[in-house]
């Protein structure tokens, strides 16, 4: 067998990681790291199996799928709007919930051409062989790098809001910090899988107040188009909605755990149409009420004044980030020794003396490194787009089109030995316009929107220096 290479032995990160954190985990990240080798290339167009009698229905793999997406990227939706106004703005989160309803029909069909797959680097495989393996590595990894800031940055803001502001974002940053290195710690989440029920009902409980507070706040805007010809500003919006759409790479997990994996596409579309509604009406009610009148850079639960409610709004939203946040860093912590210390990359190394100071070293560095990104670039929504850019716009739209399109190429090549006998049905002619919309569109609007967002945030910390 070929040594394994740096990337393959990470693979399982992109199993637990996502733009909000909140996935509840069931191995834990870092639990096994046999999945695949450099060898095991994922077979193509083989039958699936036979549904799994024990299997979750398609109703409740939407449920814990909810649980992971449905997170802090709903604390952007408003500014979005009211950057982009209301007429783009609905516009932009239609797209986003029309591209979620088709990338779970791409991605049931991955399912079914590519059926050994465990990760969303299976399907770069199968469609490109190394080359598209260590494409997503790439987006995904440099998403991950900079999510444990995001939790980081929210829980400041939400402990300094509990506090009533006595404390300076310095002082709250190292109360986070040192909170996270005891639960950093855990090696495998699904030791602690029942904090993740609670991270998810406490964005729940903020999300519920910060619609309270709204509906409290007196009206002072109408609903007027916003216009703006600062096009950078428009497209870390867009970003930002789409953000709010993300964690895509984690799809090929739960469809793994479906009793019909043919159901996939019908958890996608019930996902879609209840983050849409609840987007949708944060968003307009939020521009509606607000306008253009607040920090577009920071969360909406930033702008009410303390009272108890704002209290146990940001209660419910520090819960979910340090939830959140020790997600992220075991992620954070497992992709660090995967790509640079191969000597403990297995579990079984990772619980010696050794492994465990090497794991609890890489651990803090990580969350130093969080602190420091959250404390000189404290722009929650630009740090947003740049995952954004990074991650959700390649494994939610660019990726997928990019493999169906190829596989189903090779499919109908009956020579091709990887093939297995041209078993993959015909891609229906409307789903392939599709594909070939998706990849250029995508592409651009992750190169620009990555671009601009730098540009921003350049252009940002100059001005504030």
């Amino acid at each position: 067998m070929a040594p394994q290479s740096e990337q393959e032995a990470a693979e399982p990160l992109l199993q637990e990681s996502g733009s909000s954190g909140l996935l509840p985990p069931s191995d834990g990240a870092g639990a096994s790291h046999d999945l695949d080798t450099a060898d095991s290339d994922p077979e193509i167009g083989e039958s699936p199996k036979a549904p799994s009698e024990g299997g979750a229905t398609w109703v409740a793999t939407a449920a814990v799928m909810l649980a992971e997406m449905f997170g802090l990227g709903t604390l952007s939706i408003p500014s979005a709007f009211a950057r982009l106004g209301w007429i783009a703005g609905l516009a932009v989160t239609a797209g986003n919930a029309a591209g979620m309803v088709f990338a779970g029909l791409l991605f049931s069909r991955l399912q079914q051409m590519v059926p050994r797959a465990k990760t969303f680097a299976d399907y770069g495989t199968a469609a490109y062989g190394r080359r598209g393996r260590r494409a997503v590595y790439a987006c995904v990894y440099s998403a991950i790098l900079f999510t444990p800031a995001i939790m980081q940055l929210v829980a400041v803001s939400s402990l300094q809001q509990i506090l009533s502001g006595r404390i300076s974002s310095v002082v709250a940053g190292a109360i986070i910090a040192v909170a996270m290195i005891p639960l950093s710690q855990v090696q495998q989440l699904g030791e602690s899988a029942w904090l993740s029920y609670s991270g998810t009902i406490g964005m729940l409980v903020g999300v519920g107040v910060v619609f309270a507070k709204l509906l409290a706040l007196p009206e002072r805007h109408h609903m007027v188009p916003v216009v703006t010809s600062n096009a950078r500003a428009s497209l870390v919006a867009v970003l930002d909605i789409t953000f709010a759409y993300g964690g895509q790479v984690n799809w090929v997990r739960y469809m793994g755990g479906m009793r019909r994996k043919a159901d996939f596409s019908k958890t996608t579309t019930l996902g879609s149409v209840f983050m849409t509604i609840i987007f949708i009406g944060i968003g307009l009610y939020g521009y509606h009420i607000l306008g253009t009148d607040f920090d577009f850079a920071q969360p909406v639960s930033a702008i009410f004044e303390p009272d108890a409610w704002v209290a146990i709004m940001n209660l419910g939203i520090l819960t979910h980030c340090i939830i959140a946040y020790q997600i992220d860093l075991n992620v954070w912590t497992d992709m660090i020794l995967n790509l640079f210390f191969k000597d403990f990359r297995s579990h079984e190394a990772r619980v010696t003396s050794g492994g465990r100071r090497t794991w609890a070293i890489v651990s803090v560095v990580g969350i130093l490194f969080s602190a420091v990104i959250a404390q000189v670039v404290p722009y929650f929504s630009l740090i947003v787009a740049i995952i954004a850019a990074l991650g959700d716009v390649t494994s939610g739209w660019l990726f997928p089109a990019l493999f169906v399109l190829k596989i189903s190429h090779r499919s109908a090549d009956d020579s091709d030995p990887t093939v297995g006998g041209g078993r993959v049905k015909p891609l229906p002619k409307w789903q392939a316009v599709l594909c070939y919309l998706v990849v250029p569109l995508a592409a651009i609007l992750s190169v620009a929107g990555l671009t601009s967002s730098i540009a921003t945030l350049v252009s940002t910390l100059m001005g504030r220096s």
